[in-house]
Order: structure tokens, then C-alpha cells, then sequence
């Protein structure tokens, strides 16, 4: 019999590929299969956006198909479902803080308490960050450039993704294309599909957005993650524990050091090394 695990859907792509990953970490962990049951608030066939190019279960679904192994994991989308709905406190910071709402449920395991102590995650152990997995297609390296903002979502981002610095991502696009003239650019928004910002992440040199949106995507690929945010230890400890992350001006300083091809190929060769040992933490967790 596969492990149930029940998740609360969320509409974001990195929630999306959180709970799969989490998913699949545990299968490996525990040498089984795991039935991921995806409770969405609201019914079959939503779109966040009307011109959306896919359902948000379907992008789930497409996700689930490419990710590495997928026998491993059967997902069941349960539409309507109150499961995780604590007092809409997903969407009140600050009760949230309080109470901490549950996204995941996860089976209890003899033994398996320190592998996973926090309720919301499948971590490293003793490393930072949250589980990680690989998409079955392995990553090349191009001169491309995958770049995202939250110019066009539909809401605000939370604040602590926003540096109030005078910077704001016209700033920091316009930097890229004055340092990496020979390259192309790709520009990603939530309204790409997801097969879009997978192919295009897996053949970049690096990724440039904020903390949020397609990070997740990249983090399964090995990716170089260069973000601008007030709370970088949020993602340094939570999504993408390799990013190189800033909250000022440095960001303009990195970027110029990584025009020079060899501090970029040494940066690209360490994100991949840092996913490449989390992954293999998975196989000895206790070593």
C-alpha cells in the first residue's frame, strides 16, 4: 500500500512543485510509493487567470509527468475540499504566524520524527532547506538568460520579496542586458505554461527573478538562482537554499562579476553540486 500524503493546493507553481517534491523525497526515504492527495479549495477547471494556458490541475498533473521517477507518486486532486481552510488564515500574515496552519499531513514513521520534525516539510536533516527532486530531463547550459518579475501577476507578492531600496526590476533587467549583450533573454511571467518555463530553465545559464513564481522549477534542475528580496534568509533556509540572494545595490556588483565566463561557470558548477549532495542525502539520511 503507497503512504498517503495530503497537501493543501496552492496556485503558485513553487507551492505546486513543494508538494510533489515533498512527495517524492519521502517515497525514497522510506523505499515506497505515496499517494499525494491534493486538496483544492476550489472546483475542477479552475484558472487563476482566464488566459491562463492551462487548469491549475493540469499544470499539477504535466509537473508530475516530467518530474523523475514518476511511478512513485500517484496524484489525486480532491476538488472543494475544506481540509486545510484554518479561519482563511492563508491569506492573514499575521494569524498565520500565530497559529501556523498546516499544509501537509504527513504518515507517521517509527522512527522518522528528526527526518522530517517541522509539520509543513520534508527537510535534509541537518541541512537547510526544503525537498528537493529532479525533472527526468537533464539540464544543458546555453547563452540564455531566464528572467522573471511579478509585473503581471495578479496580486502584490508579500512584502518581505519587495526590498524597498529605490531598485526595482527595470533596474536590475536593464544591468543584465548591458552585461550579457551576446545572450538571449527570456522573459517569464505565470502565464506561460508550465512546459514553457520548464525548457526554457533547463537549457539557461542562470535564472534572475524574484523569490517566488519558477524558483522551484530551476531548484530541481540545479539551477543558479540570482534574487532580489528583503528576507534572504527566507529563501536561503525555505526554496532555493544555493541562490545567491541580495537586498541591495551588491546585486549590480554580482551581476558584473558574473559576466566574466569563469566566476560564472564556478558559480553554475556549485549550484549543481549543492543539488546534486541534497539529493544524495536521500539514499543515507542517518550517514
Amino acid at each position: 500500500m503507497p503512504d498517503l500524503i495530503m497537501a493543501r493546493a496552492g496556485e503558485g507553481a513553487g507551492d505546486m512543485v513543494l508538494a510533489l517534491n515533498n512527495s517524492f523525497a519521502w517515497a525514497e526515504l522510506y523505499k515506497t510509493t505515496v499517494e499525494l492527495e491534493y486538496h483544492w479549495v476550489s472546483d475542477k477547471d479552475f484558472k487563476y487567470v482566464d488566459a491562463d494556458p492551462e487548469t491549475m490541475g493540469e499544470r499539477v498533473d504535466l509537473m508530475h509527468s516530467k518530474m523523475m521517477n514518476p511511478e512513485l507518486v500517484r496524484v489525486e486532486h480532491v476538488w472543494g475540499s475544506d481540509v486545510f481552510e484554518y479561519h482563511n488564515a492563508h491569506n492573514n500574515l499575521r494569524l498565520r504566524a500565530k497559529i501556523q496552519p498546516r499544509k501537509f499531513f504527513f504518515p507517521k514513521k517509527v522512527g522518522g520524527g528528526h527526518l522530517h520534525p517541522h509539520i509543513n516539510q520534508v527537510p535534509f536533516g541537518g541541512k537547510m532547506g526544503q525537498a528537493e527532486w529532479e525533472w527526468a530531463e537533464k539540464p544543458t547550459i546555453s547563452k540564455k538568460i531566464v528572467m522573471w518579475d511579478f509585473e503581471l501577476n495578479r496580486e502584490g507578492v508579500k512584502e518581505y520579496k519587495v526590498p524597498n531600496r529605490g531598485i526595482d526590476w527595470v533596474h536590475i533587467r536593464e544591468k543584465a542586458y548591458e552585461l550579457f549583450p551576446d545572450y538571449e533573454f527570456v522573459h517569464l511571467t505565470y502565464r506561460d505554461s508550465f512546459q514553457k518555463a520548464h525548457d526554457e530553465i533547463r537549457d539557461c545559464a542562470f535564472c534572475l527573478g524574484y523569490d517566488g513564481m519558477w524558483h522551484m522549477v530551476l531548484r530541481n534542475f540545479g539551477k543558479l538562482f540570482v534574487t532580489f528580496t528583503d528576507n534572504m534568509s527566507h529563501c536561503h533556509a525555505n526554496t532555493v537554499p544555493s541562490c545567491s540572494a541580495f537586498r541591495d545595490g551588491q546585486i549590480f556588483d554580482y551581476l558584473e562579476r558574473l559576466s566574466d565566463p569563469e566566476f560564472l561557470a564556478k558559480e553554475q558548477r556549485f549550484s549543481q553540486y549543492m543539488h546534486n549532495r541534497r539529493m544524495k542525502w536521500y539514499a543515507n539520511p542517518r550517514g
